[in-house]
């Protein structure tokens, strides 16, 4: 019965500690986040762009760097609808 508790007790730590190595550096997000506001400007008009960056860089750049994105798919995303069709 110890056994079978320790091990219940050891499964999910062994389960969210393989799942949680998904993060990716700043350095890696910043270019492909700053690309794809520069695909946005040939898809909305240029104060649209300017709104979305204030409102979504800070969290596109954490959502980023904690691997809900496809890189490559974000990079090239050209509206917001694009933008939902990345996540993992």
């Amino acid at each position: 019965m110890k056994k079978l508790t320790l091990s219940l007790a050891i499964l999910p730590l062994l389960i969210f500690g393989a799942c949680k190595d998904t993060s990716i550096s700043e350095a890696e997000c910043t270019p492909v986040v700053a690309a794809m506001f520069e695909n946005f400007k040939t898809a909305m008009p240029e104060g649209e762009v300017d709104k979305a960056k204030l409102v979504l860089l800070p969290m596109l750049q954490k959502e980023c760097q904690k691997g809900i994105y496809k890189l490559d798919c974000l990079q090239t995303a050209k509206t917001l609808p694009e933008l939902q069709l990345c996540k993992k």
